[in-house]
Order: C-alpha cells, then structure tokens, then sequence
C-alpha cells in the first residue's frame, strides 16, 4: 500500500516536472524614452503591460514621470511549447492590430504624466523686503494661477505693521502678469507687477498712496500639496532715484 503510494506521488511530481519543461517562459525588457505629453497610464495600455509592472521596474516613477526620462519595460512571457513551433504572442514592439482596425493611435499622446505649470497654482503666504533692510518689510499673502502653457497672474496683499515704526506703516500690494516653466517637480518663473502702498508719511501726517513697477522672478519646489519658494525682486517707486532690490522667500499651498 505504500508502495503504491509512492509510485503515485512520484508519478505526480514527475508530471509537474514534465509540465514545467514543457512550457518555458521567457521574460525579457526594453527600454523607453518618454515623450511630451505621454503618462504611464498611455505608455501602459500602449504596450499592453500595467502601470504596477512599470513601477515595479522603475520605482521612480511612482512619483512623477518627465520628457526624456527611460524606462524599462516589460515584455509580455512568450510561451513555447516543447516539440512545437514557437508562435510567440504579440510583442512590446508591435502596435495593436485593432488600434489600426478602428484608426487608433498607437502612440496616444494626453495632457498629464508631467507636472505643467497648472500644477503649481497656489495660495500662500509670504515675506518680502529690501536687502539693505531685510526686517523692514512686508508679510503677505496671495495667489499665483498659471495655464498649462506656462502663462498666468500672480496678486499679493499685505502691510508692514509692527516691523516699521508705526508712524510710517501701511499696506501694499502686487498684482500683475506671471510666466512659469515647469521642469521635474520645479518651476522657474517671473512676474512683472504693478505695486502699490499706502503708508504714514511720518508723525501726524495722512497715510499717502504711492506706486511703481516690480520685476519678481522666484523659483519654487513641489512636495504634494506644498510649494516653498524664494526669489529676489528688483523693485521701482514713483519719485525714486533708484531700483531697489531684494528678496521674497514664501509658501504657498496647491489649489
């Protein structure tokens, strides 16, 4: 009897065996230069594979894809069978025949998979202030909104109460055209305000309003939601003899 059971389970374990040779899968990869505009999700259904495949093989990617960044992915298994002819399925390299049956790009360009300067619209608070007197500034808050082409409108308001003395503080803003480029989760940009005050002109004198121009352009970092950033500003004042220049450090929050 246990004879016969044996022979059994070795019989079992030589049909698995047989079974596993006669099948061999191979698992090859290539690589992948991403274009403008692709996302992982196009790249996968492109190619028929997962977007947790490609993860899997470019850990990277789970945060945030670029143009011109390379991934590997993988080939789907070609089975084949022992003492047959290899009929290998459809390979990473070959578009889907039904994409060309119903006039489907085979390479499906969308609008995501990077980060557009649309990405870095936020609302924040921030600190601005002339280099030669870096604690005699303004404390303000605002937002910047820019289109996905890089173009857009930055406007801040604040005031400058209890870093000045009290007989010359008021408040001021900005408000004007803004330019942004997107690069990784970085975006470089500049924005050319209208800036305005409204501040005491000294012991017992009426608050009086003044203008000028500011060029401000900043760089900022994305973590998720949150976007810190600094910048310098080189600003001009109706009635001034010269620019003043300085600086503009803040945190902003994605909207």
């Amino acid at each position: 009897m246990k004879a016969s059971i044996l022979k059994m389970r070795m019989a079992v374990v030589a049909a698995f065996i047989t079974l596993c040779a006669a099948t061999a899968v191979a698992q090859t990869a290539r690589k992948y230069v991403i274009e403008r505009g692709e996302t992982l999700e196009s790249i996968a259904t492109r190619y028929g594979v997962t977007t947790e495949e490609i993860i899997k093989l470019n850990p990277d990617a789970a945060q945030f894809v670029y143009v011109g960044m390379e991934l590997t992915l993988p080939e789907k298994p070609v089975e084949t069978a022992v003492g047959d002819t290899a009929v290998p399925e459809k390979t990473l390299s070959e578009p889907s025949a039904t994409a060309y049956q119903y006039g489907e790009s085979v390479n499906p360009v969308t609008d995501g998979g990077k980060l557009t300067p649309n990405d870095f619209a936020m609302v924040g608070a921030s600190y601005f202030a002339p280099f030669e007197q870096a604690d005699l500034g303004y404390y303000m808050v605002g937002y910047t909104i820019l289109s996905s082409a890089g173009w857009g409108a930055d406007f801040h308001i604040g005031a400058n109460y209890g870093l000045v003395d009290s007989d010359f503080a008021g408040v001021a803003f900005l408000a004007g055209p803004a330019y942004g480029y997107a690069y990784k989760n970085f975006l470089f940009g500049a924005s050319f305000d209208f800036l305005g005050t409204y501040l005491g002109q000294g012991s017992g004198e009426d608050l009086k309003f003044n203008w000028g121009f500011s060029l401000m352009p900043k760089a900022v970092v994305k973590f998720g939601k949150v976007q810190p950033w600094v910048g310098v500003n080189a600003s001009w004042i109706k009635g001034a003899d010269k620019l003043t220049v300085g600086f503009q450090v803040g945190i902003g929050f994605n909207v």
